[in-house]
């Protein structure tokens, strides 16, 4: 045998070797041994415990950390336990997974054949009850959005049109869920026809807790731009007292506390888009 074929010989028992010693590693030193749950958020509603979540992850010890299927281990929880959203899962070297798990927040109510689905942000359904009433810590109610047609069940996503996602702009306008829910009573919409635009567009009208309410109009356009100016208005709300105000009759009015509250506050666009960016908007004060 010459040398070259001898050299050749050894290199590739060599390159065998180190590849036998690879897998040899990957399945042993990098062997799952460890999974462990790590509970980001508040667990209020969160009931199994870590062994359960682990068990029906379908997480096995043994396999390598390099070949798990995180993503089957995502949707086995996620569609088993309606409150869980897991984060990600972790892998931890040399053997160790971390499944970093959230609890879904209660973010809005929604009646559909007789019961109420309580669903989160993107109306995943966490709770389905035959009785449901808003107060400052559950969910907000909505009203007038369509639900597809299914028979939905815990951890479906309702599928729903005729809605505009204030939730989220109030959320980008750093108002959390917390606050919201402990503002905004119910949340209703409809298609009305806008007299400018010549068309039929969403508006939506919120009641609040304390009994105001607010019209945010083509909810289509500028919707950010209009929560913030919902908020502004809100918090300020008292200050209008004692301001005289011209109504749609050509009447002028002194505005008080009795008045205001039995009044609506309307959030529109202005329609001049060479002079107005789209979340320009401006409010009125209705006198009901």
């Amino acid at each position: 045998m010459s040398k070259k074929k001898k050299v050749i010989i050894i290199s590739l028992s060599a390159l065998v070797g180190v590849i036998a010693l690879m897998i040899l590693l990957t399945f042993t030193l990098f062997a799952v041994r460890h999974v462990e749950v790590d509970f980001k958020s508040s667990t209020i509603n969160l009931t199994p415990t870590s062994e359960e979540i682990v068990e029906h992850s379908g997480i096995k010890n043994g396999g390598s950390v390099f070949f798990q299927n995180k993503n089957k281990y995502i949707d086995n929880l996620e569609n088993k336990y309606p409150y869980i959203r897991v984060v990600n899962i972790e892998t931890v070297f040399p053997s160790k997974l971390v499944l970093h798990i959230v609890e879904r927040d209660e973010v809005y109510a929604v009646k559909y054949q007789e019961l109420y689905y309580i669903c989160d942000y993107d109306f995943k359904v966490l709770k389905i009850t035959d009785n449901f009433e808003s107060d400052e810590t559950n969910a907000i109610m909505l009203e007038g959005i369509q639900v597809e047609e299914a028979n939905y069940a815990l951890c479906d996503k309702l599928k729903v049109d005729n809605f505009a996602n204030i939730y989220e702009k109030l959320y980008e306008n750093n108002r959390v869920l917390s606050e919201q829910r402990s503002i905004i009573k119910d949340i209703e919409f409809f298609m009305e026809n806008d007299g400018v635009y010549q068309k039929e567009t969403l508006t939506a009208k919120l009641t609040l807790f304390n009994g105001q309410v607010y019209r945010i109009n083509n909810c289509e356009r500028g919707l950010k731009g209009k929560t913030k100016l919902f908020i502004d208005v809100y918090s300020q709300f008292y200050n209008f007292i004692g301001k005289t105000i011209t109504t749609k009759d050509g009447e002028e009015v002194v505005l008080t506390e009795e008045n205001l509250l039995n009044s609506t506050i309307e959030i529109n666009n202005y329609y001049n888009y060479t002079e107005h960016s789209e979340n320009d908007c401006y409010f009125d004060i209705i006198l009901n």
